[in-house]
């Protein structure tokens, strides 16, 4: 008996002196390994950790399956490096920030914005900021996109947008040679998808 309790007494003050020692511990944790961070510092003005992205709907038009949103951080800060990257485009001139201006509701105030090799589009650039009509994908409703309304999902449009030879003129496979070859992807991937490999849908995946 006498046993037992020297070794419980010995237990709870081992714990006992294991805890206090924690508190002087620095434990760190980062989203990227300080050489994927050097390396996107040389190129991207981004902090050492995402910001918390979260979309919120006004009072009116929310409802138990349309609240608040939460996003994963890596992926969105993945999908916005990709939206303001000209990079993507076939003459490195055009992002899809380019017709789709934050300040503008991510519109664009030109009839017919500009594209590639000095393209115009067919159509106005539609207004990204009528973020409840994108919202109504996730709860399964099917809104149709473009004027025309002839995409179905946020995915075709996104292709539809790439390979149009007056917007971007890209396949997707030219969009993942251009995302490839540029190095500071490599850690935003990778704090993503916890992948090495890159591919399309990952692409497309973050930008929507």
């Amino acid at each position: 008996m006498k046993l037992i309790t020297l070794s419980f007494s010995v237990f709870l003050f081992l714990l006992f002196c294991v805890s206090c020692e924690e508190e002087g511990l620095d434990l760190e944790y980062n989203t990227y390994t300080k050489e994927g961070y050097a390396i996107m510092s040389q190129y991207l003005d981004l902090p050492e950790e995402p910001l918390t992205y979260m979309d919120q709907f006004p009072r009116h038009v929310r409802s138990p399956l349309r609240g608040n949103f939460v996003h994963d951080s890596n992926v969105a800060t993945l999908g916005r490096v990709l939206f303001y990257d000209q990079n993507l485009s076939a003459d490195g001139t055009i992002s899809c920030a380019s017709c789709h201006h934050q300040h503008l509701a991510f519109a664009d105030d030109k009839a017919f914005s500009d594209g590639v090799s000095g393209r115009t589009t067919d159509r106005n650039s539609l207004a990204l900021g009528a973020v409840f009509s994108f919202r109504a994908h996730y709860s399964g409703v099917r809104i149709p996109l473009f004027w025309d309304n002839r995409a179905f999902s946020l995915r075709a449009q996104m292709e539809e947008t790439f390979a149009n030879r007056k917007e971007m003129n890209m396949s997707m496979e030219d969009v993942l040679n251009a995302v490839q070859a540029q190095p500071y992807y490599e850690p935003l991937f990778q704090a993503a998808y916890r992948e090495s490999v890159l591919n399309s849908r990952q692409i497309l995946h973050a930008i929507t």
